[in-house]
């Protein structure tokens, strides 16, 4: 991967690793388009960066990742590195909230693995040529 002109799609772009990141790639030159569930974390990302390029999405909805997925090839022709910010880790050992267990499996696993397949025109992330995938993860604390 060259260093810019790359088109990124980060998502938990407005917090902690991944800002930092979509912060980094945006001041190298890159067109980043970053996604979050909270519209008002997206709209201080844009605008304190200019050219940003934000979607509101909850990655452990359906409806929603759909709409991200539709939503991608209105805005760019292709994604050559897919940065994957979006999880959590809020399970405890011991605990038995399988409501949390699957939303932790929706966002952190369901949804990259959903991005990755997508690589077809139709859902802007590359087909053909590099396309490029990072996962970041924090661990849970007390």
């Amino acid at each position: 991967m060259q260093r810019g002109d790359n088109t990124l799609l980060i998502t938990g772009g407005t917090r902690s690793i991944g800002r930092g990141r979509a912060e980094r790639f945006h001041a190298l030159g890159n067109r980043a388009i970053i996604t979050a569930r909270r519209q008002e974390l997206l709209d201080d990302m844009a605008t304190a960066h200019s050219g940003m390029i934000r979607i509101r999405a909850d990655l452990r909805d359906a409806q929603s990742r759909a709409a991200l997925y539709a939503q991608l090839p209105t805005i760019t022709p292709s994604v050559n590195l897919l940065i994957n910010n979006a999880g959590f880790e809020s399970l405890l050992p011991g605990s038995t909230d399988f409501a949390v267990s699957r939303d932790i499996i929706k966002t952190n696993i369901l949804s990259v693995l959903e991005l990755r397949s997508r690589r077809a025109a139709s859902s802007g992330i590359s087909a053909h040529g590099s396309c490029g995938c990072s996962r970041s993860a924090t661990l849970p604390h007390e």
